[in-house]
């Protein structure tokens, strides 16, 4: 997929960050360890690609810290940090 949208080298690898966005969840514990677990094989796999990988989270509720522990860290972290409680259009 990263091939066709023009993000990798002639060779069809590598060549770009490529950003897991990880919406906001409850936290249990399993659910934490899951995550992390995918994380640390999205980020191998992408890396065995020759891509580099990110994560995109809030700061929050998706528990981007946990991955401080994976044997294959995100090489990037890009955190959203919300400043208003509600939604606005005119934002």
């Amino acid at each position: 997929a990263a091939k066709n949208l023009g993000l990798t080298t002639n060779s069809g690898l590598g060549g770009t960050i490529i950003y897991y966005d990880l919406e906001g969840y409850n936290g249990a514990a399993g659910c934490r360890e899951a995550v992390s677990a995918f994380i640390d094989g999205w980020t191998a796999r992408l890396h065995e690609l020759g891509n580099r990988s990110g994560g995109y989270g809030s700061t929050c509720a998706s528990y981007l810290a946990d991955w401080h522990s994976i044997s294959n860290r995100p090489d990037d972290i890009w955190l959203a940090n919300y400043i208003r409680s509600s939604y606005d259009a005119s934002v």
